[in-house]
């Protein structure tokens, strides 16, 4: 009788560590975070974008994208594209990007770093020189975690959306270059 007690024992230990795992799980799952985003490189053209350069890219789930690219005047800007369905942004207002709740990067329109349409919004957040870019909002664009982007709607009020920053380094080096030297100020 003492081996079958003991192989009850066991299986109920199993079962309650089994259990354990699957609560913990479940418990990540549901903690608040950026949404999953691959980010890969895509030509230019590709993303509506006048040239044909290299650009970084992530769509997460609601549709959402985001584009890093080095324009031809030597500057770096992020772009959100909203998805078809979503409304359209306030061409009077610049889209904020936050990164990792620690570095906001927002712009008036007049300082003429910042451009909106109807369908996307973006910003400048760093200018080549000499081989270089002395920029905090890219420094911590390639070694964030997480990328929230505010934007004012044409039909009122505010709204958000979120990226994941994981994987997001490889991809933007590639489009801006990956000879440069990114440097935070």
């Amino acid at each position: 009788m003492k081996p079958s007690v003991r192989q009850a024992r066991r299986r109920v230990a199993a079962v309650h560590r089994a259990r354990s795992v699957v609560l913990g799980l479940a418990w990540l799952a549901w903690l608040p975070g950026p949404v999953a985003a691959d980010w890969l490189v895509a030509r230019g053209n590709d993303r509506g974008l006048p040239q044909t350069r290299q650009v970084a890219s992530a769509v997460n789930a609601t549709g959402h994208r985001v584009d890093v690219y080095r324009a031809g005047s030597g500057e770096i800007r992020i772009r959100l594209v909203l998805t078809e369905g979503f409304g359209t942004l306030r061409r009077d207002a610049c889209v904020t990007f936050q990164i990792d709740a620690t570095t906001t990067l927002a712009h008036d329109l007049d300082a003429g770093v910042c451009r909106s349409q109807a369908r996307w919004g973006e910003i400048v957040i760093g200018r080549i020189t000499a081989g270089r870019v002395v920029s905090a909002p890219l420094y911590a664009l390639l070694n964030g975690t997480s990328l929230v982007c505010r934007y004012a709607g044409e039909s009122g009020g505010y709204r958000e959306t979120s990226f994941s920053l994981a994987q997001s380094k490889r991809a933007i080096l590639a489009a801006i270059g990956r000879d440069l030297a990114i440097e935070a100020p």
